[in-house]
């Protein structure tokens, strides 16, 4: 059964509490109530979908942290809304999108792939990037082939940002 590895990487700085933040919340409890159950229910039966829904922003020590345990197609419905006092801070998207290169990177992570469908990153943000390390920049030229540390797997993901 092929693999496909979807993240999700939410900015839950400041700027995104209120409406910005309802709207994230309602498009993930419908994915999760609606969408991922009309998946599980189609023609896509020979199709496993692992999910991992990471936060961001710079309050916490870890700039970026999980907002659901890894999961698949299967349990993606336990997708609990982030609530509002967890909107604070500024937007480290770079420190972001370097936590899912270099698991990308990993061995295991590699071996995983095998036979798998292209995984997908979806980054959703309502602005720029203005905090943590790396730079947004400096994340994203880990996709670059012609740089020295460019990570294979991270390049050939299906790399979506929304704003």
């Amino acid at each position: 059964m092929p693999l496909r590895k979807v993240y999700s990487v939410i900015d839950c700085s400041e700027s995104m509490k209120g409406s910005r933040g309802d709207a994230v919340n309602m498009v993930m409890d419908k994915m999760a109530g609606e969408v991922v159950p009309k998946i599980n229910a189609s023609k896509f039966y020979d199709l496993k979908i692992a999910f991992k829904c990471y936060g961001f922003n710079d309050v916490r020590p870890c700039q970026v942290f999980t907002l659901m345990p890894d999961c698949t197609s299967d349990n993606f419905n336990e997708w609990h809304s982030i609530p509002p006092e967890m909107f604070s801070g500024d937007t480290p998207a770079g420190a972001a999108l370097k936590v899912v290169a270099e698991e990308m990177a990993d061995a295991n992570f590699a071996d995983s792939l095998k036979g798998a469908i292209t995984p997908i990153i979806i980054l959703v943000s309502d602005g720029l990037p203005n905090a943590g390390t790396p730079s947004y920049e400096e994340a994203i030229a880990l996709a670059d082939k012609n740089n020295p540390n460019c990570i294979t797997e991270f390049r050939k993901a299906f790399r979506l940002a929304i704003g």
